[in-house]
């Protein structure tokens, strides 16, 4: 059975592995990452996110972590909106064996009702256009399309 908790410092070699996973995937997607090891998060970065009182990390767990994700509620700074307190979601994560179980769409439900707990007027999260299996996930919790972000690599 999978539980989901909020992640303790022990969980960090497990984040780090679900990270370089991820960083795989998004190179695939993005000619602008840089190759391994290069990386978005170090140790200490981990433990200042679980520490914080603005941010979660989940981990869904069976006998191990096999997915995570991370929430941050940050004021916002676009003082032209609306909305006051923003929800980011990112760093969802499900190890291949266990997608297609409902776990990724757990952990999304949890970070939302955590934001939501939190105060977020909004929540946000990004998703390469590529990535067809993350956007029906998010799709079906009800995030919508939104903003489209196009670039222009250097010929």
């Amino acid at each position: 059975m999978i539980s989901i908790s909020e992640a303790t410092v022990q969980d960090i070699p497990f984040l780090q592995r679900f990270q370089e996973h991820i960083l795989q995937m998004e190179r695939e997607y993005d000619p602008f990452h840089k190759p391994a090891p290069a990386r978005i998060y170090e140790d200490h970065h981990f433990k200042r996110l679980i520490a914080r009182k603005d941010a979660a990390v989940f981990v869904a767990q069976e006998k191990e972590p096999v997915g995570c994700a991370l929430c941050i509620l940050s004021a916002s700074s676009e003082h032209w909106m609306t909305y006051r307190n923003k929800g980011t979601i990112a760093f969802v994560y499900v190890k291949p064996d266990y997608r297609r179980k409902k776990i990724g769409q757990e952990l999304l439900k949890k970070c939302i009702d955590w934001l939501n707990q939190k105060g977020a007027d909004m929540i946000r999260l990004k998703v390469y256009a590529q990535n067809k299996a993350a956007h029906e996930l998010y799709t079906s919790l009800g995030f919508q399309d939104y903003l489209t972000e196009m670039i222009l690599p250097k010929i």
